[in-house]
């Protein structure tokens, strides 16, 4: 049988995506439940973004850093002062090289097409 590409969500999972955050949801409409689950793969690892702060709104360009990230990984990140399309652009590389490549002045604005070494 042929399993599908797109995650499940099941009535407990929407009640839970679609509870406010103050009661330990994620608040999203149902467009937007529907985004983050095709984006991050899973109810669970929606809640876990979502009570990291990130918006409701379209997730643009970052489902890949979603779905192949760790939130707590990210959260890191987010405290050192990368932004998360900093966080997505250096994907390939540990949290240290890209505080490296930082104080070297090297930044996602001033470098946005030029291509950043990853680690081995």
């Amino acid at each position: 049988m042929l399993r599908s590409p797109w995650p499940t969500v099941g009535p407990d999972d929407h009640a839970r995506l679609t509870t406010p955050r103050a009661e330990r949801g994620a608040e999203l409409s149902e467009a937007q439940t529907v985004a983050w689950t095709h984006a991050a793969g899973s109810a669970p690892r929606v809640l876990r973004w979502r009570h990291l702060g990130l918006s409701a709104d379209p997730l643009g360009g970052l489902g890949r850093l979603l779905r192949d990230r760790d939130p707590e990984e990210v959260q890191a990140w987010l405290d050192d002062g990368f932004s998360l399309l900093d966080t997505a652009m250096l994907s390939g590389m540990a949290l240290a090289g890209a505080r490296d490549w930082r104080a070297a002045g090297f930044s996602r604005r001033r470098c946005s097409n030029c291509c950043v070494p990853t680690r081995p």
